[in-house]
């Protein structure tokens, strides 16, 4: 009988990176919105049967080519091409904690399932999270 071990773990000696400063996600979100209105964004919501008045009321916006807040080493990456529609993670008290963004893609282009969705590094979240403390939700 062959008896396997598992092997011992080797201790990482990585040093944790420090934790990033505190974003205001609520200010990031307010402007991500105002850019909703007449892009590609509220055409690709549109074209899913969602309401720029609905959109706009979760908190849906739009951060279009170089204005998705992602940063790795003070550099900003994954930006789409066309944009990503962003969905704001919360906790069921309603603070917006992260944000998820859904690039947008164009006929000619269709971006792999890595590039097509995208969280920040944060913490996680629920899209309308708050709806988790009413007594119905559909």
């Amino acid at each position: 009988m062959t008896v396997f071990s598992k092997p011992k773990r080797t201790p990482s000696l990585k040093t944790k990176s420090e934790p990033l400063p505190e974003v205001d996600f609520a200010l990031v979100v307010s402007e991500l919105q105002k850019a909703l209105p007449k892009s590609a964004g509220e055409g690709y919501l549109i074209q899913r049967g969602i309401s720029l008045e609905i959109a706009l009321e979760y908190g849906i916006g739009y951060a279009e080519n170089g204005k998705w807040p992602h940063l790795k080493d003070g550099k900003k990456v994954r930006q789409s091409a066309y944009g990503r529609v962003v969905f704001p993670h919360s906790t069921p008290e309603g603070k917006i904690i992260n944000l998820y963004g859904r690039a947008v893609e164009k006929e000619d282009f269709i971006p792999s399932k890595e590039e097509k969705h995208a969280h920040l590094p944060e913490k996680k979240g629920i899209f309308n999270a708050k709806a988790l403390t009413e007594e119905t939700v559909f």
